[in-house]
């Protein structure tokens, strides 16, 4: 039996209490759901009497789960809205004192899921049929369907009544799905966003022309200061002199004659002056003394 007879062409099934819509579900969610009806480890009624999953193999199941998971899913509004807003509050808040954890914790607060978050990933459950998030949540809870990883969903379905599952049903079918989170995005922890609304076009205001500022006086002019000079060494300032021979500098000058320097004066007769002065006597010779007897003079060679 070929899928689209119950799940359609694009994922979007018609059968609401038992077939679910595959369109925009995570890829990896597939996989492990085609895998565990193969594998006899997920069971369900519908499933059971198709003999032909049996002989699907891996690159058959990875197929199906690429083709299904770019298609988009539409959605429905056909429960009431009160009984919607009353499963909103178990879908965001849980309920503490039952120790019922917020549904939106795992499949995000619009219903898209987490992908490869744990194996197999928190599935897309926004815009899903009300009949089929019903069935399986009480399958869950009574253990009729026991393939969760880590049993996060036998938990979390234990202890909820049968009002709680008619209202969730109702709240998650009129979700919007957004966009599934990828496995680089959860590594790296930047998570995407829902997409936001369009803004609202900001009013245009009407431009005031501008003021003319009062004509500030010119600020004085200060002179640039002067680069200071770098300190000067006084010893590279003057250049060295190489030593000079004194001798050298000096050129020998020729010997002169004190006689031929000085010409000879011609004599010149002094006036006779009449001396006042008493002429001096001239000293008196000595006798000269005889020579002792006892000496003897040696003759003379």
């Amino acid at each position: 039996m070929p899928c689209r007879e119950c799940h359609g062409m694009d994922g979007n099934s018609t059968v609401e209490d038992e077939a679910p819509k595959l369109a925009g579900l995570h890829e990896v969610y597939i996989v492990k759901q085609l895998t565990d009806f193969r594998d006899k480890t997920r069971s369900h009624e519908l499933m059971r009497e198709i003999k032909e999953i049996e002989d699907l193999k891996d690159k058959d199941i990875r197929d199906l789960a690429a083709w299904y998971a770019i298609q988009n899913r539409t959605r429905e509004r056909r429960g009431r809205a009160s009984v919607a807003m009353e499963g909103k509050k178990v879908y965001v808040f849980g309920r503490v004192e039952d120790e019922i954890p917020p549904c939106k914790a795992c499949h995000g607060a619009r219903g898209g899921g987490y992908a490869d978050v744990i194996e197999g990933g928190y599935p897309s459950i926004g815009a899903q049929h009300s009949e089929y998030i019903q069935q399986q949540l009480v399958a869950f809870r009574d253990g009729r369907r026991a393939n969760d990883p880590t049993g996060v969903m036998r938990h979390a379905a234990e202890k909820l009544t049968d009002r709680d599952i008619l209202t969730l049903g109702t709240y998650i079918e009129g979700l919007v799905s957004e966009k599934v989170f990828t496995p680089e995005d959860w590594d790296s922890k930047k998570s995407k966003k829902p997409p936001e609304r369009p803004k609202e076009k900001a009013k245009e205001t009407p431009i005031e022309p501008p003021t003319e500022k009062p004509e500030e006086p010119p600020a004085e002019e200060t002179p640039p200061e002067k680069p200071k000079e770098a300190p000067t060494d006084p010893a590279a300032e003057k250049p060295k002199e190489p030593p000079t021979d004194p001798a050298a500098e000096k050129p020998e000058e020729p010997p002169t004659d004190p006689a031929a320097e000085k010409p000879e004066e011609p004599p010149t007769d002094p006036p006779a002056e009449t001396s006042t002065e008493e002429p001096k006597e001239e000293p008196k010779e000595k006798p000269e003394t005889p020579p002792e007897k006892d000496e003897k003079v040696p003759p003379e060679k």
